[in-house]
């Protein structure tokens, strides 16, 4: 069984309007409405112009693969390590939003949903916003992860994500910076940069599917963001557990079906560094000489932290779809 791999972002997912129609431009009819299983039968050509997406849409994926997780303290001496093989299940799905920064637009929604060694499911979830051009082509506009405590980052920039046509050489990519500047919120920002390209035509089989023609894409993805730990413990007392910097590189190789808006498999490497809040977390607020206004004693924030490195191998393998 081949596969692939999501995370935090892949299978890209769009905009027009809030709701196109599907099927626009492929040479093919739109794939079948409602929950599909994808049973044995006649191959199926991906096509090669994007599927418009429409809110509503949903792809689900198997799941299997390996992790390693080490954790470390602030001396690098490492606390924890697990190793073992992962199961489970991801689900992409577009909704229409309107953000502020942003406006209308799609929030694709993709929620992993993972066992290490058979223990208590794990749910990680990427928020990525949208927009998709009449010629089919997609720019992201935002990102959050794990409903991170606060609004997507938006604004700052926006950039290529994938291409309106896919075929031999088609790629698109850059780098983006979306600021996170919600009322309320303290402001940090998300540095991010993606490359998607073509290399070339495949054929898929799949467990319980059709043969697919498709189109093989390599794609990476990086995703920086670094939250103030003195700005959030003034705005909401944060406490352990509280992850205030994460790194992760991701690089996967994918089979698009283009007329279905998504990979029928991916095979998926993450590479994810967390920085922890770990221990007490004591704030000294600042003071003032009552007389002369000068500053006695700064501001200050002490706290232990963690740093939490995970590699994350996953094979994924396209199962259901319900496009609108």
């Amino acid at each position: 069984m081949k596969g692939i791999k999501l995370g935090v972002a892949v299978l890209a997912l769009a905009f027009v309007g809030c709701g196109g129609q599907g099927g626009v431009g492929t040479g093919f009819p739109d794939p079948p409405t409602g929950s599909v299983l994808l049973a044995s039968g006649p191959g199926i050509n991906g096509g090669t112009s994007l599927r418009i997406y429409r809110a509503g849409d949903t792809w689900e994926y198997a799941v299997s693969g390996t992790m390693l997780r080490e954790e470390f303290d602030q001396s690098s001496t490492r606390v924890s390590r697990n190793q073992g093989p992962v199961t489970g299940s991801m689900t992409r799905t577009i909704t229409a939003v309107t953000v502020t920064g942003i406006g209308p637009c799609f929030k694709v929604t993709d929620a992993l949903t993972f066992k290490l060694n058979g223990g208590l499911p794990t749910v990680e979830v990427l928020e990525t916003y949208l927009s998709q051009a009449v010629d089919g082509s997609v720019t992201m506009l935002g990102r959050r992860q794990n409903s991170s405590n606060a609004a997507p980052g938006v604004g700052g920039s926006t950039q290529p994500w994938l291409p309106g046509t896919l075929g031999a050489g088609a790629s698109v990519g850059g780098a983006g910076r979306f600021d996170h500047t919600l009322t309320g919120y303290p402001s940090t920002t998300f540095d991010i940069s993606t490359a998607f390209a073509v290399t070339g035509s495949s054929t898929v089989t799949a467990d319980s599917s059709p043969v697919f023609n498709t189109w093989r894409a390599l794609y990476t993805d990086s995703m920086h963001n670094n939250w103030s730990v003195m700005a959030w413990f003034k705005a909401f007392n944060i406490s352990n557990g509280f992850i205030f910097k994460t790194k992760e590189d991701i690089s996967s190789t994918d089979e698009w079906a283009a007329s279905i808006g998504a990979p029928v498999e991916r095979k998926y490497n993450s590479t994810r560094i967390d920085s922890v809040v770990h221990g007490d977390v004591s704030y000294t607020p600042p003071t003032y000489d009552g007389t002369t206004g000068a500053l006695i004693t700064p501001e200050s924030i002490a706290y232990e932290y963690h740093t939490i490195n995970r590699t994350l191998n996953l094979d994924m393998v396209l199962r259901r779809r319900s496009l609108q």
